[in-house]
């Protein structure tokens, strides 16, 4: 397995792989997103970042989507903020969703990153307990609330 940065020639293949995880949440009513918006996220500047695991052959079985909160104003440093966790579901359970994550920790570390955070689904309960597994923690103090725009 390789862990690679990914670039705006893999727009097309995030997509599919963010539609997947719409339909495994049961999202996928709501699930605009388009590979040509995908595609300029990644040309911008500090407004997206991606990290792809493929297999030896080059077949992408996992994404890792982030960017970064410029400023925890407590602190003065910035916040990885983990967008989007995906694992094709035969590769589950095979290290790639850890070796993920392990990547996006030394991003975090050499970008001095406060803390690494995300959301995750009640429901999904794979995921808490992997979530758990990378030691992360669930905030019993905050919040999380929401304004739709529409």
């Amino acid at each position: 397995m390789n862990i690679r940065p990914a670039t705006s020639d893999d727009a097309e293949v995030i997509c599919q792989m963010i539609h997947k995880l719409a339909d495994f949440e049961g999202l996928s009513a709501s699930c605009e997103l388009t590979a040509e918006t995908i595609h300029k996220m990644l040309q911008e500047e500090n407004s997206l970042f991606a990290l792809l695991a493929e297999t030896e052959n080059g077949t992408t079985i996992g994404l890792a989507a982030y960017f970064f909160i410029p400023l925890a104003m407590l602190s003065g440093r910035t916040v990885l903020y983990l967008e989007e966790l995906w694992v094709e579901p035969a590769y589950r359970n095979k290290g790639v969703a850890s070796k993920l994550f392990q990547n996006l920790e030394q991003i975090a570390k050499e970008k001095n990153c406060l803390r690494i955070e995300w959301k995750c689904l009640k429901e999904n309960i794979s995921a808490i307990a992997f979530y758990h597994a990378m030691q992360g923690d669930v905030s019993d103090t905050w919040l999380t609330f929401m304004k739709p725009i529409s």
